[in-house]
């Protein structure tokens, strides 16, 4: 996670006049325009942040619009979602409350740690998480996000993280309409502002509510670059579009299974949540790139005018070349 902000850092501090910067965004977001929805390919977004009667929110100004059958699905699932929210809140108090406890105990600080982050139409809510980390973490303004082997968790909070239990409390928002059982997951505003420049509709995960749980978070690992970032984007449109209550199920029960400590694809197989086939045209120009750099790191290298190595010019251009061909016929 780590990786993708201090990447997006360094492209904000970019000039944005930078050729090779122009033409690396535009490779990925031409293989991002080659996914199958009716949705994500013409997205239109505004990242303002306006203040009416109090309220914060990211202005959406998309060129389309969910389906009626889909909004009515959806309005449907949020009244389950609370319904169901609701029950599961009070099943899981006594768990909560200890576990609440045991980060009081070990730990200074609040039991319960709030984060500002980005739902449904742009709205700014409160999250709610056991706290995992030390507090004063990080500075306000400053997001940072966790590594793997990050000094600000406490010793039980690795073992909350592990187990995701210490987003039990998120219930909580699912019973306050803010968020659902099953959703893209919401992210800071900040983070969103940088992914929305250089992720073309990365706001229309924001056409519905953000979620405890994902078709994304169940099939995928956590985030290491903007490419992540991308598949996991890919997968949370296909769940909007193809949202029913069956699949929920399954990931609400796959959500379950990795609080008991089953994961990975033992857990994808068996409420058959496989869907790494939806990624193959978004990862086969990096494929193509690595069999190239492959090659050509066997391969003597002559250098230019300028010193660079040619063998990487033509093997950068060979992986461009399937995207450039999408654009032409776009």
């Amino acid at each position: 996670m780590a990786k993708i902000w201090q990447t997006l850092m360094s492209l904000k501090a970019l000039s944005r006049t930078n050729s090779k910067s122009r033409v690396e965004r535009a490779r990925i977001n031409d293989r991002w325009r080659s996914q199958p929805s009716t949705v994500a390919q013409n997205m239109a977004t505004k990242n303002i942040m306006n203040r009416n009667a109090g309220r914060q929110s990211v202005a959406m100004q998309p060129n389309s619009f969910l389906p009626h059958r889909r909004v009515n699905f959806f309005r449907r699932k949020y009244f389950l979602d609370r319904c169901a929210g609701a029950v599961l809140l009070v099943g899981a108090a006594p768990l909560t409350l200890l576990l609440y406890g045991l980060v009081r105990i070990t730990s200074p600080g609040p039991g319960f740690y709030r984060q500002k982050r980005i739902g449904l139409d742009g709205q700014v809510f409160e999250i709610v998480k056991l706290r995992s980390m030390v507090t004063n973490a990080e500075k306000p303004g400053e997001p940072v996000w966790a590594t793997k082997r990050d000094a600000r968790v406490t010793p039980l909070g690795r073992i909350l993280r592990e187990l995701h239990l210490d987003e039990l409390p998120q219930l909580w928002n699912v019973c306050k309409g803010e968020m659902s059982l099953v959703g893209p997951r919401p992210e800071r505003p900040l983070i969103c502002e940088e992914l929305a420049k250089e992720i073309d509709g990365y706001y229309e995960r924001n056409l519905i509510k953000p979620g405890v749980t994902g078709l994304a978070q169940i099939n995928l690992p956590p985030d290491q670059s903007l490419e992540d970032v991308h598949r996991k984007q890919i997968l949370d449109i296909h769940y909007l579009h193809h949202a029913c209550l069956w699949l929920d199920l399954r990931m609400v029960a796959a959500t379950a299974l990795r609080l008991v400590g089953v994961k990975g694809e033992v857990v994808i197989s068996l409420m058959r949540l496989r869907c790494r086939h939806l990624l193959d045209n978004f990862d086969a120009p990096f494929k193509s790139a690595e069999r190239s750099l492959t090659e050509c790191a066997d391969t003597p290298s002559q250098t230019d005018s300028d010193g660079e190595p040619q063998h990487l010019e033509s093997a950068m251009a060979s992986a461009g070349t399937e995207s450039d061909v999408r654009g032409e016929r776009n």
